[in-house]
């Protein structure tokens, strides 16, 4: 299933779905792929299911990226990057993994979760706030988040 059919699949997506990183809006300049036309399309999943979960601790984006078997799933959060930080994204991290559990189609590509900084990265790497976000699988990254090819 392409990252476009999961995203229309899934309840509450139906019109989140977006070309290319337009549903990043200015957030755009933090996501940088090496091959602009394996983009596969955005989602804006904080703005869309902000009516659904108003009070949740929502995440920022879904980005798809590659082609036919080898597509993936980017989940990026993109904040401030500080120790001050941590729990919050954590907590959207804990959000996200729960929602997934009610969008298997979304759920089952292959995916990645990454922290692009808006500022200084801070911790830094080997501290015990760095280390809570590895266990987690949260990749943690300066101002750009550079997509390789697949």
């Amino acid at each position: 299933m392409t990252f476009r059919d999961a995203v229309t699949a899934t309840a509450g997506l139906d019109l989140a779905y977006r070309p290319g990183l337009q549903a990043l809006g200015a957030d755009a300049r933090h996501v940088v792929p090496e091959v602009t036309r394996l983009l596969t399309g955005s989602i804006d999943l904080d703005t869309a299911l902000q009516t659904q979960f108003p009070s949740s601790a929502r995440w920022d984006y879904g980005v798809g990226y590659g082609a036919g078997a080898r597509e993936r799933l980017y989940w990026i959060e993109v904040h401030p990057a500080s120790s001050d930080h941590i729990d919050e994204v954590i907590d959207k991290y804990d959000w996200l993994q729960s929602w997934l559990a009610t969008a298997p189609a979304l759920a089952e590509m292959p995916d990645s979760y990454h922290w692009v900084a808006t500022g200084g990265v801070h911790p830094r790497a080997g501290t015990r706030q760095r280390t809570r976000l590895i266990k987690r699988g949260i990749g943690l990254h300066g101002q750009r988040l550079r997509l390789p090819p697949p």
